[in-house]
C-alpha cells in the first residue's frame, strides 16, 4: 500500500485541499495500524490484562434482564385480569430488573484462567463459528470462480445493455456480486472501465461505479449469501449474553436486503451522472487518458462460454430444483419445523410442555438437571414456584432430597427445518452450475481439475483463517472474563436511562460503524469484536439483535470503498493507474466520497422508513425485543 498511496494528480482531482489533507491522514493513521490478525492478538492481550485489574480491584456489575410491564384491567365480564402494558406505538413497555448476584471480572492470569485458555485453545479455533461457514460456502464459490462462469456472466449481462442504462446495471452487477463472495472486486471493475470506454464515456467512471456497487452495496442482496451466513452466528453469540435461548436466523435481514439492490443503483446512477462523472470527464479533456496496454474493450462471449453459460443455466434450475424438493416435498430431509438449535453447537433443545431444562442458580457442579413440572403459565405454585410466559422458577427437590433453587426454560420456538441448511444451499448452488460451466467449456477435464479448484479457494482463505483463529481466543478470553456481560450490561442500562427513540439508536450504531470500519476493513473481524456489546445492549434498549445486525450491516457497507484499509483497494487502484498512471490512493478514494456519503444518508433514511412502517426486516425477524418471545 505504501508504494502505491504516495502518487496523486495535481489539478481538480480531490487530492488537495482540505479533502485531500483529511484522506492523506486517514491513510497515514490507517497505514500505522497492524493487521486484523494482529489487532486481535493486541485486543486478547488487552482483555487478558484488564481481567486481572478488574480483579484486583473487585470491579461489579449488577446484572439486569427486560421484563415486559403487566398491568390490571377489566375484561368484558368486568373481571381483573392482568395484560402487558402497551407504548403509544403499541410495543409492550420493557423495564429492567435485577437478575440474580452481582458479575465481577474472572481473571485469565491465574492459574485456573491459564489453563483454561491453554486447554481450550484448539477448541476455541474449532468452535468459531464464522470459520465453518465461510470455508464451507467457499469451495462451491470458488470452483464457479475458477472455471471463469463469474466473468462470462457478468460480461454477457453487461454486453447487452445500451450506454444510458450501463451505470445502473453495473452497479447492480456489484451489488449482487457479494453472493460470490469478493469475486466482483476482481471482475467487475476492469470490465465496467472496457464497457465504457466503448461507449466514449471517461473509462474511470466505470470503475468508480463497479467498485461503488461492490464495496457500498456490500450487504445488499437477493439471494442468501455467504456474509448472511457470516454475521448471524455472531448476532445469535451476542443475544446469548442477554438470552441464552435466542436464536437468529441466516435469512433474518433478507427483505430489506434485496429491497436494497433496487435501492443502491439508483443512487449510485444519481451519483455517477451529477457528481462523479461530469467531473472526471473535465479532468480526462484537461489530461487525456493514455491508451492503456493489455486493456481489451471486446466483451463479446466465444462460442465455448456462451455454451457454457446455458450449460450453467441448466446448473442452476437443477440445483434450485434439489433444494425445493428437500424443502417442500413431505418427508423429505429439509420439510418440517424443528426446535432452533442454542447455543448454536449444542444440542436441539425439548419442546415446552411442561418439561425443560432446569438451569440451577449460581455455579452448577453437575451440570443442568432436568425436572419435569406440570404447570400452567399465570398458575400459582406450590412450594415457592412462581410462573409467568418466561419462566418457571422456584426450588426444585432432587431425587436426592437435596432442593437447589433455579428456573426451567422453555424451549426455543419451532424453525424450518431449511433454516439450519443454508450454507449447504450455497455450495450447491454454486458448485452444480459451476461444474456445468466448467465442463462445457472444457475449464474442467478430470476430477483433479474440480480438486485444483477446491484448494485454489481455500488458497485465498488463509488470511480469514490465521485472522478467525486468534480472533476465536479474543472472544473466548472475553466471554470468559465476564468483561463482555459486564460491558453489555452497563452499557444497556446507560442507554435505557437515556431513553433515546429508536431512530436515534439507529443512526448510532450506522455511525459508530461506519468509523470502525474505516479502521478495521473486515465484516467479520467488526462484527465478532462489536456483536457481544452492541446487541445486548440494543436488546436492553428494546431493539431486536435482528435489527441491531441490519444497523451494524449498513453501516459496515458504506464506507468500505473509502477505507485504505479494505483489502482490495489496490487491486481496483490498479485498474485506475492503467488508464491514469499518475493516480494515487488518494485519487481512488476521493472519487469514491460522493458516494460514500449519499449511500450512507439514503440507506439509513431507507432504514428508519422501514422501522418505521413496522415492516418485517426478514422470516420471523421481530423488529423489538420481547422478553421471552
Amino acid at each position: 500500500m505504501g508504494g502505491t498511496s504516495g502518487g496523486g494528480s495535481s489539478g481538480n482531482t480531490g487530492g488537495g485541499g482540505l479533502l485531500g489533507a483529511f484522506l492523506t491522514g486517514v491513510e497515514w493513521v490507517g497505514n500505522k495500524l497492524p493487521n486484523p490478525v494482529m489487532l486481535f492478538i493486541l485486543a486478547t492481550v488487552l482483555i487478558i490484562g484488564l481481567s486481572a485489574v478488574g480483579t484486583g480491584m473487585q470491579w461489579s456489575v449488577q446484572p439486569q434482564r427486560p421484563k415486559i410491564v403487566m398491568e390490571q384491567a377489566t375484561d368484558a365480564t368486568g373481571a381483573v385480569i392482568e395484560r402487558k402494558k402497551l407504548d403509544a406505538t403499541g410495543r409492550p413497555v420493557i423495564e429492567l430488573v435485577d437478575d440474580g448476584a452481582p458479575v465481577s471480572p474472572r481473571s485469565v492470569l491465574t492459574s485456573d484462567g491459564i489453563y483454561w485458555l491453554t486447554a481450550n485453545l484448539v477448541r476455541n479455533f474449532i468452535n468459531f463459528a464464522p470459520l465453518g461457514v465461510v470455508l464451507v460456502s467457499m469451495f462451491g464459490i470458488g470452483v464457479a470462480e475458477k472455471v471463469g462462469l463469474f466473468g462470462a456472466f457478468m460480461r454477457a449481462v453487461a454486453s447487452v445493455v445500451s450506454s444510458r442504462m450501463l451505470t445502473p446495471t453495473v452497479i447492480f452487477l456489484g451489488v449482487i456480486s457479494n453472493t460470490a463472495s469478493d469475486a466482483g472486486y476482481i471482475i467487475l471493475p476492469p470490465l465496467a472501465a472496457g464497457l465504457y470506454a466503448v461507449f466514449k464515456r471517461p473509462p474511470l467512471a466505470g470503475i468508480a461505479a463497479a467498485f461503488a456497487g461492490v464495496a457500498g452495496g456490500f450487504s445488499a442482496n437477493l439471494l442468501i449469501a455467504s456474509t448472511d451466513a457470516l454475521v448471524a452466528p455472531l448476532t445469535e453469540r451476542g443475544a446469548q449474553v442477554l438470552d441464552p435461548s435466542y436464536s437468529v436466523l441466516v435469512t433474518c435481514n433478507w427483505w430489506f436486503l434485496a429491497a436494497s439492490t433496487f435501492l443502491l443503483p439508483v443512487m449510485g446512477w444519481a451519483v455517477t451522472a451529477w457528481i462523479v462523472e461530469p467531473r472526471l470527464a473535465r479532468q480526462q479533456q484537461e489530461n487525456p487518458i493514455v491508451d492503456p496496454v493489455g486493456v481489451t474493450t471486446d466483451q463479446s462471449l466465444s462460442p465455448k462460454e456462451k455454451k457454457g453459460l446455458w450449460w450453467a443455466l441448466v446448473g442452476v434450475l437443477a440445483s434450485v430444483g434439489i433444494i425445493v424438493g428437500s424443502i417442500a416435498i413431505p418427508g423429505a430431509p429439509l420439510h418440517g419445523t424443528m426446535p432452533a438449535a442454542s447455543p448454536a453447537y449444542g444440542p436441539i433443545p425439548l419442546a415446552w410442555s411442561g418439561e425443560g431444562a432446569f438451569t440451577p442458580a449460581g455455579e452448577a457442579t453437575r451440570g443442568p438437571t432436568k425436572g419435569t413440572l406440570n404447570v400452567k403459565p399465570g398458575v400459582a405454585l406450590d412450594a415457592g414456584w412462581t410462573a409467568n410466559e418466561e419462566t418457571v422458577r422456584g426450588t426444585f427437590r432432587t431425587s436426592q432430597g437435596v432442593e437447589v433453587e433455579g428456573r426451567f426454560e422453555p424451549a426455543p420456538p419451532l424453525q424450518p427445518r431449511w433454516s439450519q441448511a443454508i450454507v449447504p444451499f450455497i455450495f450447491v448452488a454454486f458448485l452444480i452450475p459451476g461444474l456445468a460451466y466448467g465442463l462445457a467449456t472444457g475449464t474442467i477435464k478430470k476430477a483433479g481439475d474440480v480438486a485444483t479448484a477446491f484448494i485454489h479457494s481455500m488458497s485465498t482463505m488463509a488470511p480469514i483463517i490465521a485472522m478467525a483463529f486468534f480472533a476465536a481466543q479474543f472472544i473466548e478470553c472475553f466471554k470468559f472474563s465476564q468483561l463482555d456481560r459486564m460491558l453489555a450490561f452497563a452499557g444497556g442500562k446507560t442507554l435505557v436511562s437515556l431513553g433515546l427513540p429508536t431512530p436515534l439508536l439507529l443512526v448510532g450504531v450506522i455511525v459508530l460503524v461506519m468509523i470502525v470500519n474505516i479502521l478495521m476493513s473486515s465484516m467479520s473481524a467488526k462484527w465478532t469484536a462489536l456483536a457481544p456489546i452492541l446487541v445486548p445492549m440494543m436488546m436492553m434498549a428494546g431493539l431486536s439483535p435482528e435489527l441491531t445486525q441490519l444497523a451494524y450491516r449498513v453501516g459496515d457497507s458504506v464506507t468500505n470503498c473509502v477505507t485504505p484499509l479494505n483489502t482490495y483497494i489496490i487491486v481496483v487502484l490498479v485498474a485506475v493507474q492503467r488508464y491514469k498512471p499518475d493516480a494515487g490512493l488518494g485519487s481512488l478514494i476521493a472519487m469514491m466520497v460522493p458516494y460514500s456519503i449519499i449511500f450512507a444518508i439514503i440507506w439509513t433514511a431507507f432504514l428508519l422508513a422501514w422501522v418505521a412502517l413496522g415492516i418485517p426486516i426478514g422470516p420471523s425477524a421481530p423488529l423489538w425485543y420481547a422478553p421471552g418471545h
